[in-house]
């Protein structure tokens, strides 16, 4: 009887989802000698997509790397990626706090700019507006970077309704809003480009209704944020069906003894 409520048990939670809060979690991890990101999140995603060391040479790596500063109170910045990992489960993301914080708040958010056979917002000739686009992470997420006199690790882990599925071919736009102080710097290329699957960019604000500024660093060209983004693959519907028709079939057969 014990182990045929455990059977129905799990055959309703893969029928219906449990109910999910806003979550997100920040640890910070000083940066000392490492020369790339951690390979998984402290939540169990695998490193996915690293945007340093990715052709730039010596502007490319975080010793080589340039200090940027947030671009002021209320806006936004950020970094487009472009996924094509299959269905996958957000876990985490990574960036390089170069100094400050302590005292600022931000809201991170993730906005889904929509299917393309291959990467679109790759240059500073393709922008988006970042009001036409769903942001996938709840309103509520809020986060504030420790104070730092020294290159930190900032690690979001996200969970519930804010670890969300990343779909093959979409591209994503990563950033923060800027509360009433911008008070940490974070580490971009030095450099044109180091990730060729995206770009960074800056706006006035998450409900701005004109493009994105996709060149914000330097006036000359694509300067990425260093960032890693971690996941986790997401089960097929039908490796799903299959295990429910498992446990069915595990269930009947108990019922009969």
């Amino acid at each position: 009887m014990k182990y045929s409520l455990k059977c129905l048990s799990l055959l309703s939670a893969l029928a219906v989802a449990a109910p999910a809060y806003a979550n997100v979690s920040l640890t910070q991890t000083a940066v000392g000698s490492s020369t790339d990101f951690a390979g998984t999140s402290l939540n169990g995603g695998g490193l996915s997509i690293d945007t340093l060391n990715a052709g730039l040479g010596a502007g490319g790596t975080i010793a080589g790397g340039q200090s940027q500063g947030l671009p002021g109170t209320s806006t936004i910045a950020g970094e487009v990626f472009y996924w094509n990992g299959g269905d996958s489960a957000l876990n985490a993301i990574t960036f390089i706090n170069t100094g400050g914080g302590g005292v600022g708040t931000y809201q991170p958010y993730l906005l889904d700019l929509g299917f393309s056979a291959s990467p679109v917002y790759v240059d500073t000739t393709h922008a988006f507006i970042p009001n036409n686009f769903p942001n996938l992470f709840s309103g509520s997420l809020s986060i504030q970077p420790p104070a730092t006199g020294s290159k930190q690790f900032e690690e979001l882990d996200f969970s519930g309704s804010d670890s969300v599925t990343l779909q093959t071919g979409h591209s994503y736009a990563w950033g923060v809003v800027v509360g009433a102080t911008a008070d940490f710097n974070f580490e971009r290329a030095n450099g044109l480009h180091t990730y060729a699957n995206g770009d960074s960019y800056t706006d006035t604000s998450l409900t701005a209704t004109g493009n994105v500024n996709p060149s914000p660093y330097s006036g000359t060209g694509v300067r990425d944020w260093f960032m890693g983004i971690y996941t986790t693959a997401v089960p097929e519907p039908s490796s799903i069906a299959l295990l429910g028709l498992g446990l069915a079939g595990l269930l009947i057969r108990q019922r009969k003894a």
